[in-house]
């Protein structure tokens, strides 16, 4: 059976998170706040005689036992994450620098093309000069983050030609059938064209940026393909057991055949994009298994590991969420 015949038929199961320990301090990391960004974003169509920019604010949080950053946005329920340590955040002491901005448009789900009246999005890209890493910052104040290019950032904004829209299915926490209470997220995806990144932007402001991809044209584009789900927990930085209180997420993932990459979407609209996408068997779609905690001063989160693309799945408290390869 197709994947589309699978959903079409509401048998999408929800691989649920496996037994979730006690906590303990053996299973908990401890992630240090190293410094904090600022990053103002101006609004793509702000009324006449005003400039309605905003400062957003990300922390940058290190998890010494995981080597990783954590780029933790403090006006959204969004997150990134990449490989780093200590010695990659220095001092700390640099601000964000802006490079360029964009202005890019993103329909409803029932919104069939984009016009004058569609609403657009303000993305600003910054340097993270600690570490060299990009941020890319909407003016919603949902973040992505990319490793540091090796290349010089382009000195105006490059092109970016939108490509196609992906419609997305989602259902929120505990609901087991598309047929009933489905969410509805469209995703517009843009291409950079200096760098080749992918921007995959929500009509709610939520993005992701993934590496380069190939070139294509929007006539040949097609539908994602959903391929599992699961549910997961994440604790509070007050209360470190898992208990009927802590709080639920909902992700499902898709395969993006035309760039040939994985897109995870949650119940809130965020999104996680991860280059390459591998085939499974669908009817033996494993449970995502718990890894650790990861605890800090007012954050915190879970680490789990989708088994089924052997990716790490970082999820906070709040409903921000990454995906990393194992």
């Amino acid at each position: 059976m197709s994947r589309r015949a699978i959903m079409s038929a509401g048998l999408c199961c929800i691989a649920l998170a496996g037994l979730l320990p006690a906590a303990s301090k053996e299973a908990e990391s401890e992630v240090e706040k190293k410094y904090r960004l600022e990053c103002p974003v101006g609004k793509a169509a702000p009324p006449k005689d005003t400039t309605e920019t905003r400062t957003f604010l990300a922390d940058v949080l290190l998890d010494k036992d995981g080597d990783r950053l954590f780029y933790a946005a403090q006006d959204t329920p969004t997150l990134g994450v990449l490989k780093g340590d200590e010695k990659a955040v220095g001092k700390g002491d640099k601000p964000a620098k802006a490079l360029y901005r964009f202005v890019l448009p993103a329909r409803t789900w029932d919104e069939k093309d984009i016009d004058k009246d569609t609403r657009k999005y303000a993305v600003e890209v910054f340097r993270d000069e600690n570490t060299g890493h990009l941020l890319y910052v909407s003016e919603t104040g949902a973040v992505a983050v990319v490793a540091a290019p090796k290349e010089a950032p382009p000195k105006k904004a490059p092109e970016t030609p939108w490509l196609y829209r992906l419609k997305l299915k989602v259902r929120p926490p505990g609901e087991f059938d598309f047929a009933f209470d489905t969410l509805k997220c469209n995703v517009e995806v843009y291409r950079e064209a200096d760098s080749g990144r992918l921007i995959y932007l929500a009509h709610n402001g939520n993005l992701a940026v993934s590496a380069p991809g190939k070139e294509f044209k929007a006539k040949e584009a097609k539908e994602a393909q959903w391929t599992h789900a699961f549910e997961l927990k994440a604790r509070t930085p007050e209360d470190r057991e898992f208990n009927p209180r802590t709080p639920q997420f909902a992700l499902e993932v898709y395969d993006d055949p035309n760039s040939e990459t994985t897109l995870y979407v949650s119940n809130t609209f965020a999104l996680a994009v991860v280059p390459g996408t591998k085939a499974f068997d669908m009817g033996k779609t494993k449970a995502a298994q718990w890894q650790r905690g990861l605890v800090g001063d007012k954050w915190s989160g879970e680490v789990f590991l989708n088994p089924n693309l052997d990716q790490l799945m970082f999820i906070a408290s709040n409903g921000g969420f990454a995906v990393l390869p194992k």
